[in-house]
């Protein structure tokens, strides 16, 4: 009996940690999502991102949710470099989204020294620079989406 007990109470407290680390995941994404055109479509891409993160499951506050966003920023923006160089290399592009690609493509290319400006901003505790900073990529990821249709 006090076997099960025990199971008990060591499933309760990784559910209530795993919630609240859940919490804090969808806490920081609503806050994330409040001036974005396309809120639930953000959002759940927001939550996916920092819950499939192997540090994400063990973020506690909003300090430990920085790092890993960089992180998620940095590697999106290395894949998409990476998709744009092979659009770009299909000869049946036109002038105009080729145009396009080389604009897009140069954005994503400040990435590394974006993140490491940014990082800088989060260590100083310069929240506002560290979101000026974060927000230029979402203009960057719109400009992509009209970019690759």
């Amino acid at each position: 009996m006090m076997n099960s007990y025990t199971c008990f109470l060591a499933f309760f407290f990784i559910l209530l940690v795993s919630v609240s680390c859940n919490n804090i995941i969808q806490e920081a994404c609503n806050k994330a999502v409040k001036s974005d055109s396309q809120p639930k479509e953000t959002f759940n891409f927001c939550v996916g991102s920092l819950q499939k993160h192997p540090k994400g499951e063990t973020a506690r506050s909003y300090d430990d949710l920085a790092p890993i966003t960089l992180h998620i920023m940095k590697s999106a923006a290395k894949h998409v470099s990476f998709i744009i160089s092979k659009m770009m290399k299909t000869k049946n592009v036109g002038i105009h989204t080729r145009a396009g690609l080389e604009v897009c493509a140069q954005l994503y290319s400040l990435a590394d020294s974006d993140v490491q400006r940014i990082n800088g901003y989060l260590k100083a505790k310069d929240y506002f620079s560290a979101k000026t900073g974060a927000s230029g990529w979402l203009l960057v990821r719109s400009l992509v989406k009209m970019c690759v249709q």
